[in-house]
């Protein structure tokens, strides 16, 4: 930039006689705008170069950025503001308040750049107002480019489980989380982790993070995670902080936010009290099985109903309808076979599967008990003695009576 000493009488002479300099306005070029690329959201500061490149002089030059906010590139403070020289020549007799042919000046602006602006080049106005050699009022309006580059924005858009519903004593259960790119540029390098903690814990060795390479603006991505669920677990809600990283070209970001699961309430069963008549059984007899069936679980189970299986020797109405069961509640599930006549004396294992429904869900578990077979001597034996014992009782009570009699 030049340095120009002037007398009273110099100065007198440039803004009485323009003719000396031609009749030609000033004439500004902008020839560097600093920083180049700004991005949505940001607040930075706009250094922009003047130079005059016109024969005429300026005086108290003064610049307004977007003076009919037509642009997203919005001033901070001040939209008008006197340029360096031109604070200066105030101040002191240096440069009288004038910009000179080849002169550049710099004019620097604190701005912000709006949130959600699309990425692209803006052209932002800036109003330059002088006054000239006859002291006229001079403007002239410049544009400002600028490359706006746009940012992703990761949000959660949405969590579900597969199964729907989580059961405590589950393995593998997945959990599905939707990231939506709701930004103006492509999210790259997507990672999600969940910091789990008991009664969920990692499925399998980094089961609770998933990565992506790129998620594009206005598309969505499904990550999945895997838990198992503890066998304690009580019925209700858990959060956990769900952590997000992504970049783009140039930046990191990072946020995280709580995520909500729901180990639900569920029906369950316990078999107890098991009986057999006759017990023991023998081959080729009839018998009944009476099971009790109690629904020690958090929920009313609908629709119940039992399913014996047994090995081939025992044949019979195997399925026993029990209808509804509410939670603390028990029912008995009967079951009438017969033995087969070749069945060897043993204590065979049988499953009996308890089947009921939970709104649309069917559900089921397994059980298992033993049903005693004895041979038929050890079954005549034993009714052999039931009578035996029966017939001294009567003979006894008969003796008891005869002696009262005397």
């Amino acid at each position: 930039m030049k340095k120009l000493t002037l007398s009273a009488l110099g100065l007198a002479l440039l803004l009485l006689a323009p003719g000396v300099f031609g009749a030609v306005k000033a004439d500004f070029y902008i020839t560097a705008v600093e920083p180049k690329q700004v991005y949505p959201g940001e607040i930075t500061t706009l250094n922009i170069t003047l130079k005059n490149l016109a024969p005429e002089v300026a005086a108290y030059l003064k610049a307004t950025l977007d003076p009919n906010d037509v642009s997203p590139i919005d001033p901070i403070g001040a939209s008008k503001k006197y340029l360096n020289k031109a604070e200066r020549a105030q101040k002191s007799t240096e440069y009288f308040g004038l910009i000179l042919r080849g002169d550049e000046i710099t004019l620097s602006l604190p701005i912000y750049v709006n949130r959600g602006t699309s990425e692209g080049v803006y052209k932002t106005p800036l109003l330059l107002e002088w006054k000239d050699t006859n002291m006229q009022d001079v403007s002239e309006t410049l544009q400002v480019a600028l490359y706006v580059k746009g940012e992703p924005a990761l949000k959660i858009a949405k969590i579900r489980t597969s199964p729907q519903e989580l059961k405590r004593d589950t393995e593998n259960n997945d959990v599905i989380i939707t990231l939506e790119n709701a930004g103006k540029a492509s999210a790259r390098s997507v990672r999600i982790k969940a910091a789990f903690s008991p009664p969920f814990s990692e499925a399998y060795s980094n089961s609770d993070a998933d990565f992506v390479a790129e998620i594009k603006k206005d598309k969505t991505y499904d990550f999945t995670l895997s838990v198992d669920i503890d066998e304690e677990a009580k019925p209700g809600r858990y959060v956990f902080p769900l952590m997000v990283t992504y970049r783009d070209e140039n930046r990191e970001y990072a946020f995280t936010e709580d995520i909500v699961l729901v180990v639900e309430s569920e029906a369950d069963f316990e078999v107890r009290d098991v009986k057999t008549s006759p017990d023991p059984v023998t081959p080729g007899a009839d018998f009944r099985v009476n099971v009790v069936v109690v629904n020690v679980g958090q929920r009313d189970a609908e629709s119940v109903k039992a399913v014996l299986k047994t090995k081939s020797f025992f044949t019979g109405v195997k399925t026993d309808y029990l209808g509804d069961i509410k939670v603390g509640e028990s029912k008995i599930a009967t079951f009438e076979l017969e033995a087969d006549r070749d069945v060897m004396p043993d204590n065979y294992e049988n499953d009996i599967k308890i089947i009921w429904t939970e709104g649309e869900k069917r559900l089921e578990q397994i059980d298992s008990f033993g049903i005693t077979v004895a041979s038929r001597n050890n079954g005549d034996v034993l009714a052999k003695a039931a009578g035996a014992a029966a017939l001294l009782v009567v003979l006894t009570a008969a003796l008891l009576l005869r002696r009262k009699r005397r």
